[in-house]
């Protein structure tokens, strides 16, 4: 019974000092037998507080779903040569993994959660903290949870935060081009922007070809309005790429381009404006001429003269414009 008192049971530290007790009182009971006792009762005082002083089992998947939960504490459990693998049955029935270790310069015993037992089998958890104590002896810090990735940025929230107030406010049309943008690609607003490829891209234009017969000249220009939103963000530093760099535009050959030609009477109207403008712009600068004299100023070269000089045009627009309606071709 006194064997049993000592080495079982609760309450290690008050039978701890009674043993120091009799240890300092009863020199004479210091034969070879209660020595061993003593220094069998210290390894087991030790074993607790590394927390090793729990029931020892052989772990198997068997032995796991059938052990059961202790209504009045929850129950540790280790096994021998597990190398640290423990298990917590709480008192709810819920089993959890667990792993102890010392990190490399420090003597206390740490404890990892590897995670729960019905996610991991018991080859799993061993795998599991095997692979754990190999990275605390190579340095590593393996119980350093990481850091949650950044929020990648979606193609709506970069419209919405960043392009949106720019393009409101520096280009007059800058509420239709929002609108053409989450109208066209609204199927594409969810993707974060740096997922947004080639490939789904042709996918979205082909789609909308084939499936809703929109024009190339529609799709050009959409494709135009998002590939301006995309450039102004990687000028900015706001995102890295602009995926529809490589992104080719298409042949408008199924655009409507009626061509038509001015009737007669439409072409004496013409030419009639182009003269009434040649000399209101004659006037203006003899208007402007008298104005400069009045101050004693250098005045421009009279059109007039220049039309006797082999130079009728004031301007450049009725030369081309007849060139054009003509020759058939453009001042480039």
């Amino acid at each position: 019974m006194g064997f049993y008192w000592i080495f079982g049971g609760n309450g290690l530290r008050v039978k701890a000092l009674c043993v120091m007790v009799l240890w300092i009182g009863l020199p004479s009971l210091f034969c070879a037998p209660f020595r061993l006792c003593y220094t069998l009762f210290v390894a087991r005082v030790l074993q607790q507080k590394e927390g090793e002083c729990m029931p020892q089992v052989r772990f198997t998947n068997s032995w796991l779903q059938g052990v059961k939960p202790d209504p009045a504490k929850g129950v540790w459990y280790s096994e021998a040569g597990g190398k640290g693998l423990r298990l917590y049955v709480g008192t709810s029935g819920k089993k959890t993994w667990y792993i102890n270790y010392r990190r490399p310069g420090d003597e206390k015993l740490s404890q990892h959660k590897i995670g729960d037992a019905d996610l991991f089998s018991v080859s799993q958890a061993r795998d599991a903290a095997l692979k754990f104590l190999v990275a605390v002896a190579q340095k590593e810090t393996p119980w350093v949870k990481p850091a949650a990735p950044a929020e990648k940025l979606t193609l709506e929230a970069f419209v919405r935060d960043f392009y949106v107030p720019w393009v409101i406010e520096h280009r007059r049309s800058g509420d239709a081009t929002v609108a053409l943008i989450r109208s066209a690609f609204s199927n594409l607003l969810s993707l974060p922007v740096d997922e947004i490829t080639v490939e789904a891209l042709e996918h979205w234009r082909s789609k909308k070809r084939q499936g809703k017969g929109t024009k190339a000249s529609s799709l050009n220009r959409q494709v135009t309005a998002l590939r301006a939103a995309l450039n102004w963000g990687v000028k900015r530093g706001i995102i890295e790429a602009n995926p529809m760099s490589r992104l080719e535009k298409l042949r408008e050959e199924d655009s409507n381009t009626n061509v038509r030609y001015l009737s007669p009477e439409e072409r004496e109207r013409l030419y009639a404006a182009l003269d009434a403008r040649e000399e209101r712009i004659k006037a203006g600068r003899d208007s402007h001429n008298e104005w400069l004299c009045d101050r004693e100023r250098a005045s421009l070269p009279d059109l007039k003269e220049r039309a006797l000089n082999n130079v009728p045009y004031g301007t450049h627009v009725k030369p081309s414009k007849t060139n054009t309606f003509i020759g058939g071709w453009q001042a480039g």
